[in-house]
């Protein structure tokens, strides 16, 4: 499912509606906005951004399978997350 959003900085968000929340919080906003453009339709359907600390990016799986799968492409993803949104430095998975 693509997402219906398309923003591109964090002032592009802001002028739509996203300048209430904190900056950890429209980053992740941003991130799943464009979560299928960086990462690919295969890990946006089974992963999605939840939270944004200290610039750790953490992840939540949708599906449970693909968690080894993943998990061998969090490297990849960190790059990929970072060129998107530089505040990530690095994409974590956490629990359901």
């Amino acid at each position: 499912m693509k997402s219906r959003f398309r923003f591109t900085t964090v002032e592009e968000a802001g002028r739509l509606g996203l300048a209430g929340l904190t900056g950890g919080e429209s980053s992740v906003a941003l991130l799943r906005a464009r979560w299928a453009e960086i990462v690919g339709d295969y890990l946006a359907r089974r992963t999605e951004p939840v939270s944004l600390s200290r610039g750790v990016l953490a992840i939540r799986l949708r599906e449970d399978e693909a968690r080894r799968v993943v998990k061998s492409l969090l490297p990849e993803m960190s790059k990929k997350a970072s060129a998107a949104c530089p505040p990530v430095r690095s994409v974590v998975l956490v629990q359901k």
